[in-house]
């Protein structure tokens, strides 16, 4: 609670001069004491928090090289499998059979083109394949995608003939060559260009025809070493590195060669993780083999540039230094701040820092004195009367002054009993909001009651004081016209100080009249209810319209009931926007809510039971979401509570609900949202995975207990995908583990994947592989 005494406010000059040099004071003890106890903790916290962020980055680094290898070699080996599995069911297509079984002229164009069509030139894999081609050694004649030629006008027939006979591979039908010495020609203009098969690299060779034992055919299809390239490097942040050795441990691939020789001694150990250094870079490693190519893919992943993002930087640490010793300084101010306060009461004519020795073996001997000198005892009472009579209104406020402390208040304040009084609650008149925020209204209301007049003040029963950012006062007569009239004049007057002092006009809210004591704090309600609602005196109990020119509001009794059924929608409304972490919602919701509080003219009791009811809403929503509230109020919430049935007017009011619940609320449960983004998608594939694809987006959020644009945006940044394409991948390859690994049949399986019949069921699959499951199913 703050207070109008300017001896207790805290300025630069008072923080420092606690720091003298001159003399070993008792408060030069408490800042060494607490300076080297702090030192002491932040050094040990620096050297913890140092060498633990050393260890958790060594280990993030590490995982991270480990996934990022084996997704690497698992998007790889999945577009090299489709790559091939595409040319198979390629060998069985009616082009292709013609190409083998017939005698080819350059005026079968049409037969030759539609084989041509179907060995990638316009196929979905073309950027996959740099150049294919079609060899029948049987007719002698060459398809390629540069055009149809015969074969003894090859260029690299021999080469072409060593790929057909290799006897590594006789075997096999089809399978998969890197050529390190193989021919690629970079002009597309000349006949050489044109009558060359290009074979350097990676290259698919399939046996034609692939049912029959005796082949007299070959194809071959060159893969696009930039594209494959490019498949690895997307992968890759700024401080990852790649190596790729065949199953033999030769180099295939490197974005930094100086990391081959360290690569080949990984794959002797056969490691596959791992810390390794270089001159000026430490690397965690992880390894990964392609169970298609037998490769092995090596990824480095910089362990100081994966910090990036998690080292604490030594100038968060300094600032945080100099924020302790601000600190420091403060809470030695604090600590030591009774002990001066004491010091500056009982010296009236001696400097404080001219003292020599400890101030507490001073101050022990000034209350010796004390005790023995009754006039100096009664002068300090004099000194501290303003504070006791503050501390005896603002326990009227809170209605805590029983009957018998009543009696000895009034006669050691030597205050006159009367007949009637009233209270009165006095606040700025800011405006709209936006300046209100802009006002430091405690401030103007202290400067307001630190300069008030004596005729001023004396019109009220006690000298009037700040409580809540607003000046209250109580008013005293035995006649009741009179109080009202003397109340009517302190407000005169009050509006043209205030006007003078700070350029600002005033609001009076005052209380119905009243003749016990103890309705000082219902008094106080009333003052603020009056307030609230801008109402002036009419006619026989009716509420009159406001005079635009009177600020001086008067409670009514006509304003205890209700206009309306208290609306339960706002507190549903609030809750659906804190689920949804809907900041910007929330604000309106609540701008609505107080809005609604301050048209209903409810019953001064009621209302703040549905204020307090709106914010419980809130608090509940977040603890229903797993935030836990000691962490936002650590000192609990009684005193939030507190401050916000004392606040007197609703734009006040409003403010303090953003200020001190929704803000927080938000900020805890974004953090909370963002740090477990991994696990929420867990969550979200294992409930996909349980419902079999028969789930909406909707019913995945009631069960997850979180809201629908939450799972929207874990699944499109984890992921890239929304939650309708995950759910159609995830029937896809459901569906392809059924047909592959059960004997259920196609309109079973359509059942089981929620589809309403077995044809949706086709065109869905279908329109995915380019296949249908039947087919699907004897391919492979």
């Amino acid at each position: 609670m703050l207070h109008g005494d300017k001896g207790e406010s805290m300025d630069f000059q008072n923080i420092f001069s606690m720091v003298p040099y001159k003399r070993n004071s008792y408060k030069v003890k408490v800042f060494r004491y607490v300076f080297f106890l702090i030192v002491i903790l932040f050094v040990a916290f620096g050297a913890y928090t140092y060498y633990d962020y050393q260890k958790e980055c060594q280990s993030n680094a590490g995982r991270e090289a480990q996934t990022k290898a084996a997704r690497i070699v698992s998007q790889n080996d999945e577009r090299l499998e489709n790559l091939r599995q595409y040319y198979i069911t390629m060998s069985s297509n009616d082009s292709i059979k013609w190409m083998l079984e017939n005698n080819i002229r350059y005026s079968d164009y049409s037969n030759y083109k539609k084989a041509y069509e179907d060995m990638g030139s316009e196929g979905i894999f073309s950027d996959y394949v740099g150049s294919f081609t079609f060899v029948n050694f049987r007719t002698g004649w060459v398809l390629s995608n540069k055009g149809l030629f015969p074969l003894y006008d090859t260029y690299n027939q021999d080469t072409v003939m060593s790929i057909y006979e290799d006897k590594t591979a006789i075997a096999e039908k089809n399978y998969w060559k890197y050529d390190e010495q193989g021919v690629v020609l970079d002009s597309n203009i000349d006949r050489k260009y044109r009558l060359t098969v290009e074979t350097k690299g990676l290259n698919f060779i399939m046996r034609l025809p692939a049912t029959s034992y005796n082949t007299y055919a070959v194809f071959i299809a060159n893969i696009n070493t930039d594209t494959w390239k490019k498949w690895i490097d997307q992968w890759l942040e700024g401080y990852e590195k790649v190596v790729v050795l065949d199953k033999d441990g030769t180099l295939i691939y490197a974005t930094d060669t100086s990391l081959e020789d360290i690569c080949q001694e990984l794959y002797i150990k056969e490691q596959t993780d791992g810390q390794v250094r270089t001159d000026h870079t430490v690397y965690m490693v992880g390894k990964a083999k392609s169970s298609i190519l037998g490769w092995n893919y090596y990824v480095f992943r910089d362990v100081k540039g994966g910090q990036a993002g998690m080292r604490l930087p030594i100038a968060i640490f300094g600032l945080l230094f100099i924020l302790i010793i601000v600190s420091l300084i403060l809470v030695s101010h604090l600590i030591y701040h009774p002990i001066d306060t004491l010091l500056k009461d009982v010296s009236e004519t001696e400097a404080q820092n001219s003292y020599q020795g400890n101030e507490l073996e001073y101050l022990a001997g000034s209350y010796h004195n004390l005790k023995k000198d009754k006039q100096t005892l009664e002068g300090l009472l004099s000194q501290q009367q303003d504070k006791l009579e503050e501390l005896f209104e603002l326990r009227l406020i809170h209605g805590e002054v029983d009957e018998e402390e009543w009696g000895e208040y009034l006669e050691g304040f030597r205050l006159r009993s009367w007949k009637y009084f009233a209270t009165a609650v006095v606040i700025l008149n800011l405006g709209d909001e936006e300046i209100q925020s802009m006002v430091n209204e405690d401030a103007i209301c202290l400067k307001l009651l630190s300069e008030m007049p004596d005729s001023l003040k004396e019109k009220a029963w006690m000298p009037p004081i700040y409580n809540a950012s607003a000046i209250f006062a109580i008013f005293a007569e035995e006649d009741e016209d009179i109080l009202l009239e003397k109340i009517q004049t302190f407000y005169t007057e009050m509006q043209e100080y205030a006007s003078n002092i700070c350029d600002y006009n005033i609001l009076m809210g005052v209380s119905a009249t009243h003749t016990n004591y103890h309705h000082i704090r219902a008094a106080y309600r009333e003052s603020i209810n009056a307030l609230t609602f801008k109402t002036s005196i009419g006619t026989e109990g009716d509420v009159a319209k406001e005079d635009k020119k009177q600020e001086c509001h008067f409670y009514l009794a006509s304003t205890t009931v209700l206009a309306k059924e208290y609306n339960h929608q706002f507190e549903e409304d609030i809750q659906a926007a804190v689920k949804a972490v809907d900041k910007k919602l929330c604000y309106q919701v609540t701008d609505a809510f107080c809005h609604y509080l301050n048209q209903a003219q409810g019953h001064e009791a009621e209302l703040p039971l549905y204020l307090l009811r709106y914010v419980n809403s809130i608090l509940i929503t977040a603890v229903d979401a797993g935030i836990h509230l000691h962490e936002i109020y650590p000192d609990g919430l009684k005193k939030t509570y507190r401050e916000l049935l004392e606040v007197v007017e609703p734009d006040r009011e409003r403010r303090y609900i953003k200020c001190k619940f929704i803000d927080p609320v938000i900020r805890v449960r974004m953090e909370y949202l963002e740090s477990h983004s991994n696990s929420m998608l867990q969550e979200i594939e294992d409930l996909i995975e349980e419902k079999k694809g028969n789930l909406s987006l909707t019913e995945c959020a009631d069960i997850l207990g979180v809201h629908q644009t939450y799972i929207w945006k874990v699944l499109k940044m984890e992921r890239d995908r929304s939650f309708s394409d995950y759910v159609e991948e995830y029937k896809l390859k459901e569906s392809k583990r059924l047909l592959l690994e059960s004997d259920m049949t196609v309109a079973e399986i359509a059942e089981q994947l929620n589809y309403t019949n077995a044809q949706n069921f086709i065109r869905f699959f279908s329109k995915s592989t380019g296949v249908t499951p039947g087919k699907f199913r004897k391919l492979y």
